[in-house]
């Protein structure tokens, strides 16, 4: 559990990480002039050999292509162990339902067919896991990557940020009131 809590913490890092390798990466692509300009760029252009805004391009690519390849691939191992977490609570509650089965009375086994029992079992186990569990850790997950996303478009520029989260905000509460009609009429 640990170790998952602190893959989601790594997992929204490195989206936060891949998102902020995009405007340099567009800047280069747009206008590498405006990217050459900053006095910090030009000192680590210069130490490893770029001398022109237009060398700009590759290394930038290849810096953007990378943290992006290692958001994705930290996200797939977030998603891998939150789904060996959700089995393994999936095992323990089928075994206890098991157990607690075992233990009931000779008449309780006599009446009851294990057939059934065991197919009810395995309904409601995989209930819990892909109805329950599974979603909650994908929940805990996306809000870690969302919130760091969110304060990162906040320090990048707050108004713009604010007002993108006010206009989405009004289109999902639109579209929740529209698609709220029809399901009331059921």
């Amino acid at each position: 559990l640990k170790l998952l809590l602190a893959l989601m913490i790594i997992s929204s890092f490195a989206e936060l990480v891949s998102l902020s390798a995009v405007f340099p990466f567009l800047q280069v692509l747009i206008n590498p002039n405006n990217i050459w300009k900053n006095q910090f760029i030009q000192n680590i252009a210069f130490s490893i050999g770029i001398t022109t805004p237009q060398e700009l391009l590759f290394p930038i690519t290849i810096g953007f292509v990378i943290t992006a390849l290692f958001a994705g691939l930290v996200r797939l191992m977030t998603l891998y162990f939150n789904s060996q977490l959700a089995a393994r609570i999936g095992s323990d509650l089928s075994c206890e339902a098991y157990e607690n089965t075992l233990y009931q009375s000779y008449g309780f086994h006599i009446n009851s067919k294990s057939s059934s029992l065991i197919a009810t079992f395995n309904t409601d186990v995989g209930s819990v896991i892909n109805g329950v569990i599974n979603p909650l850790l994908v929940l805990i997950s996306s809000a870690l990557i969302f919130s760091g996303l969110v304060i990162t478009l906040i320090i990048i520029n707050y108004k713009i940020a604010i007002g993108s989260a006010l206009l989405i905000t009004t289109i999902y509460s639109i579209a929740f009131k529209i698609s709220k009609l029809p399901l009331q009429s059921l």
